[in-house]
């Protein structure tokens, strides 16, 4: 998924819509500068609030179900039981601080490649990493247009 799914909820042709296009250019101030309707500055202000829940990181069980369920699409190595435990501390830990759909479209995207083998953690994470990086950016000018909506409510 590489745009955050709120959008498609919000009328393309309202000031609200418009006011996201310049939220997504950063430029919060300018959104704030609009004059929007209450109504309109309520669903951009939503949408903002929308965007930064976007980035809570998966817990670790959720990651840890997805990797299982992807580690069924390809062959095993007979490892111990300590041996997977390490395996899976790691990609606990190389996958921590990120959005659960963000890690399903990367599992999604490595099914449906030509890759035969189970991934390593990087090779994930990089399936996704420019989405999280628009999306972290998006996020950073989303507080800022809530920090202004706080101000001046």
């Amino acid at each position: 998924m590489n745009v955050v799914p709120i959008y498609a909820g919000l009328p393309q042709t309202t000031d609200a819509a418009r006011g996201l296009a310049l939220l997504r250019s950063g430029t919060a101030r300018h959104v704030m500068e609009m004059k929007l309707s209450s109504e309109d500055l309520s669903l951009v202000v939503s949408a903002a609030k929308e965007i930064v829940r976007s980035l809570v990181p998966a817990r670790p069980e959720r990651i840890a179900l997805e990797i299982e369920a992807l580690a069924l699409h390809y062959p095993t190595i007979n490892r111990t039981y300590e041996e997977s435990l390490i395996i899976n501390g790691h990609w606990l830990e190389d996958l921590s601080g990120w959005p659960l759909d963000m890690i399903q479209d990367a599992c999604r995207n490595w099914r449906n490649s030509p890759e035969r083998y189970f991934p390593t953690p990087g090779q994930l994470k990089a399936l996704s990493q420019a989405s999280l990086d628009g999306r972290r950016s998006l996020a950073e000018r989303a507080r800022e247009l809530l920090a202004l909506a706080d101000k001046t409510a």
